[in-house]
């Protein structure tokens, strides 16, 4: 199946944030497609780029990337790990926004290859 063919469908189906297209994807279509996180959020910016769709900003609530952000704070964490380079943005626009203080966002393959040199 073609991947942004997919997208599209769901895309034209109802109105979804990158996040919500992933859930979906892996609630109801896992047997279908093997579109990971990573490719999707490509393939995304990709037809953005292209003209074929817009992104758009949350109206309502919280943004995602401050939900999410306070999501991974609420660990307590001293770093925050992602093992993917639109999460790694999102939660770096988040530490941002949010002001926090000495909280480092890493690639998770950049945290293993930091810790590998020492």
């Amino acid at each position: 199946m073609n991947r942004e063919l997919l997208l599209l469908g769901l895309l034209r189906q109802s109105e979804m944030h990158g996040y919500k297209i992933i859930e979906f994807i892996e609630r109801d279509l896992a047997i279908c497609t093997d579109l990971k996180k990573p490719t999707a959020y490509f393939l995304l910016d990709k037809m953005a780029q292209n003209g074929w769709i817009s992104w758009m900003e949350e109206r309502e609530g919280k943004r995602v990337n401050i939900e999410r952000t306070e999501e991974a704070l609420e660990l307590k964490p001293d770093v925050i790990g992602t093992g993917c380079p639109f999460c790694m943005t999102m939660l770096s626009d988040g530490i941002t926004e949010l002001d926090i203080q000495n909280m480092q966002n890493f690639d998770i393959a950049e945290y293993v290859y930091n810790a590998m040199e020492k």
